[in-house]
């Protein structure tokens, strides 16, 4: 079922003008223990509600993007992404609960097991708001005043149904169709990077340097452009973690409810799509062999890449999202060893030609820490470093030292199949994953001699959301 135009955009006022709910990844963790029909369900009428006025508050920021950057064609497509997935999920047929199973599912928080308590995002909130204006969009967020909603617990108590009862099939029939839903939704939203640079692109090309020329004035629209895109993505990173997170767990449950479920990997141990004890090396391992080929696939000729040296702890675990480690590393050190070929190449790096590591090119070395609070890995490498008057600029989204980047015409793949380097994402999106459950991403450069990436993350997992 589909909304009219007008009817869309009313609705997707409407939704945005309602609270998020931030979440941490504990609280994650805790509700999806003990997987059962009512979870998932409690998981679904939870998502039903929320991830609406999460969508509806990303089209309204899209159409409010400075400097007409919402006119850019990849842009107005990744707005007509978010506004299908948003008419979707409001169209989407909600189940008819007898009241014994409504009383079941809406017990009290008190008494049912507590969820942990969420500790505040360290990261500065003024990296993640919009910047005052005068003149506020009738139809932002920031506009109207925010409505009530159902207190997060109501859904999220970690007790729901007692063991044995019994769920009427509409109950399985709903599970169902939402996790198939949330599954296109996911789907149709993998390109959003991509596109978002070639976004970038597309207005660049049109837009071209301010004239006359006026270098504050560029600044600040610079930062504007970082600041909204910044918001946009970090939003995004959310969205997707719950979504993963309830189709892992409803596909748990169908399998186990018939028999199919397969062991974890020896020694792990998953709650949807968190893995409580996250073994840092191996996910380290796994993206620095994949960085290494990617390196060997973007220089042609290149026989083998420079040699990554990497020193942890086998033993260290901590609950964390692989996936999301795996995305942050792999960048680091992509971005390390593609300056190390760079900075150690006599000729022109792209027709490279018979070079090994142990011939040519200094390693680059991981090393992991543990402490108290943080698990902290370093990436060093000697390609040459860049100028410290680049600051933050190396975080821009529209900043890259790769000139020409593009993608082709239709790209659908992720951020994983995107060019090796030249559009400007990498580092500010890895510094979002880190941050978003209270890490942090800094660069602290050698000029002529190499960079030291310092990844900091959150061993605790009880940092919430930095949603604004």
């Amino acid at each position: 079922m589909s909304l009219p135009p007008k009817a869309l955009r009313s609705s997707i006022a409407h939704y945005a003008t309602f609270p998020q709910s931030p979440v941490s990844l504990s609280q994650l963790a805790a509700f999806g223990r003990r997987v059962d029909p009512g979870v998932v369900l409690r998981s679904s009428m939870f998502l039903a509600e929320e991830l609406p006025i999460r969508l509806a508050r990303r089209v309204q920021e899209l159409d409010m993007l400075p400097e007409h950057l919402a006119d850019a064609p990849s842009i107005k497509r990744v707005k007509q992404w978010y506004s299908t997935s948003f008419a979707e999920l409001v169209s989407h047929p909600r189940p008819t609960l007898s009241r014994e199973l409504r009383a079941l599912l809406s017990r009290s928080a008190a008494s049912s097991t507590p969820l942990p308590r969420a500790t505040p995002n360290p990261n500065p909130a003024s990296s993640f708001r919009s910047p005052p204006s005068s003149s506020p969009s009738p139809t932002s967020p920031q506009s109207t005043k925010p409505r009530q909603r159902i207190p997060l617990e109501r859904y999220f108590a970690t007790a729901t149904s007692e063991p044995g009862t019994v769920f009427p099939p509409e109950i399985y029939a709903y599970n169902a169709s939402f996790r198939s839903l949330l599954e296109g939704i996911k789907r149709r939203h993998d390109p959003t990077v991509p596109a978002f640079a070639q976004g970038i692109l597309e207005w660049k090309r049109v837009s071209g340097p301010l004239v006359p020329a006026n270098p504050r004035r560029t600044q600040a629209r610079d930062r504007m452009i970082q600041a909204a895109l910044e918001r946009f993505l970090m939003a995004r990173i959310g969205i997707r973690l719950l979504m993963s997170q309830h189709i892992e767990i409803a596909r748990y449950e169908e399998q186990q409810r018939n028999g199919e479920l397969s062991p974890p990997p020896e020694g792990e141990f998953w709650v949807g799509a968190i893995c409580t004890n996250t073994n840092v090396r191996q996910v380290a391992l796994v993206a620095i062999e994949n960085a290494r080929w990617v390196c060997e696939r973007h220089y042609t000729g290149l026989l083998e890449a420079p040699e990554v040296q990497l020193f942890c702890d086998e033993a260290l675990t901590f609950p964390y999202m692989p996936g999301h480690l795996n995305h942050v590393v792999f960048e680091l050190v992509k971005n390390s060893l593609r300056a190390v070929v760079e900075a150690h190449s006599s000729r022109n790096p792209s027709s490279l030609s018979g070079w090994t590591h142990s011939e040519k090119f200094p390693p680059v070395r991981v090393i992991v820490a543990k402490g108290e609070e943080d698990i902290t890995i370093k990436i060093s490498d000697e390609g040459g470093g860049f100028p410290r008057s680049l600051g933050e600029k190396v975080f821009d989204y529209s900043y890259t030292t790769m000139p020409g980047g593009r993608l082709e015409e239709g790209f659908q793949g992720g951020e994983e199949t995107a060019p090796l380097a030249g559009l400007g994402f990498g580092l500010g999106m890895s510094r979002l994953y880190a941050r978003y459950f209270g890490g942090n991403l800094e660069l602290l450069p050698m000029e002529g001699h190499g960079t030291d990436a310092f990844l900091h993350l959150n061993r605790l997992s009880s940092s919430s959301e930095p949603l604004y």
